[in-house]
């Protein structure tokens, strides 16, 4: 679930990369262990996004979501 939260919050990133994301790494945990040469491996995805996935490479956000929830 958390890395589900995690996806949903990334900036540059709607629902369409969010798919695409998904399509190539299969869930959304295996998404946030990819790095930035495999980000930028999806269509729509270059280094400008593939960097502000990188920095958003935290859980602190999507944990107090979870614990809201």
């Amino acid at each position: 679930m958390i890395y589900w939260l995690w996806l949903s919050l990334l900036p540059n990133v709607g629902p369409i990369l969010q798919k695409r994301l998904l399509n190539q790494f299969g869930s959304p945990e295996a998404a946030f262990y990819g790095g930035k040469t495999s980000w930028m491996g999806v269509d729509g995805i270059g280094i400008k996004t593939a960097e502000g996935i990188d920095k958003e490479k935290i859980l602190d956000q999507a944990k107090r979501i979870l614990e809201k929830c």
